[in-house]
């Protein structure tokens, strides 16, 4: 076997076309028929390897199985989001998380304006009570006094701050005792109405203020509570993605490895024969004229030396005896 290989491996050859992919595949044999066929059959059984190297047997079911387990672990991931959005009532961190944001802002700002609408109204407030104590209706009467200071109290300000008018100084008397009674009577009726009123504005901002308040120290909480959950959120989201991913690439690579397979199961490769070995109509080896030429050729050469070479009695002196019976 070894022998057989060997002696057609001498009568094979094979050589690359320069600056080409072309393999050039040649044998050689006293019989032109078996000489053809022979080179076609390597040819096939070559372009046969090449399909069989790059095969991948299996393959398509490999990748089948991959898709059939990502997609199990697919539907495993989204139940378990589902499920943790449902016990959270939660659809999307980072929108609630938006919205919360813009829910503080609102609400600081409305906090804010509430607060400067305290400010004007207590400062509206401070001014009518100073103006009722200077009021005779006021300073005359303990009762009348005791009201102003009672609407006049803030519980912003410190016990102490503001002292009880128990009778009129002298400046506030000598400020009002000149003052016509009808029209004193007239702004303390106006200014009682309006204290009233400023009254009541403050504590609707003061209640206001309490509710913004406890929406801020809500929202603040939900944040919290969110940052708490991103966490595992996004591992679920995550997850979610890579079983994904892993699906729609595995569900490529199955429909590739089955065009792929069908492909070589039409023998569809890059490697292919390009021009099958014909049957030649003379033989190759031996050449006559070229044997011809040769022999010729060499034939002249020896002949020339042989021309050349001495003979066996050149350089040797004939005696006269000699010369004799050469002439006889």
């Amino acid at each position: 076997m070894d022998a057989a290989v060997a002696q057609i491996s001498k009568s094979v050859t094979v050589r690359v076309e320069p600056n080409t992919d072309v393999i050039s595949i040649a044998f050689v044999h006293e019989n032109p028929s078996v000489a053809a066929s022979f080179a076609n059959s390597l040819a096939e059984a070559f372009v046969d390897r090449q399909i069989e190297l790059f095969s991948r047997p299996g393959a398509v079911d490999f990748f089948r199985d991959q898709k059939a387990a990502f997609e199990a672990e697919l539907e495993k991931s989204a139940a378990a989001l589902d499920k943790f959005m449902r016990r959270e009532a939660t659809y999307s961190i980072s929108e609630e998380r938006s919205l919360l944001l813009k829910r503080r802002s609102d609400i600081s700002a409305s906090l804010t304006a509430t607060r400067s609408q305290l400010a004007e109204k207590g400062g509206q407030k401070d001014e009518l009570v100073s103006q009722l104590r200077r009021l005779k209706p006021v300073t005359s009467s303990p009762f009348v006094s005791g009201l102003v200071d009672s609407l006049g109290s803030d519980d912003r300000t410190p016990s102490g701050s503001r002292s009880r008018t128990g009778s009129p100084s002298t400046e506030y008397k000598s400020s009002v005792s000149d003052d016509p009674p009808l029209l004193m009577v007239k702004v303390y009726q106006e200014s009682i109405v309006l204290l009233f009123r400023v009254n009541g504005e403050l504590t609707g901002l003061q209640r206001l203020q309490t509710q913004q308040q406890a929406e801020l120290q809500g929202i603040d909480t939900e944040l919290r509570g969110l940052s708490a959950k991103a966490g595992e959120f996004e591992r679920l989201r995550r997850e979610l993605a890579l079983a994904t991913l892993n699906v729609e690439t595995y569900s490529k690579r199955t429909v590739d490895e089955q065009i792929t397979t069908a492909l070589q199961a039409a023998k569809f490769t890059s490697v292919r024969v390009i021009q099958p070995a014909a049957i030649p109509l003379r033989a190759t080896y031996p050449r006559g004229h070229i044997f011809l030429l040769v022999g010729t050729f060499v034939g002249a050469i020896f002949s020339f030396f042989v021309v050349l070479l001495p003979r066996p009695n050149d350089g040797v002196e004939l005696t006269p005896s000699d010369r004799t019976r050469g002439r006889l």
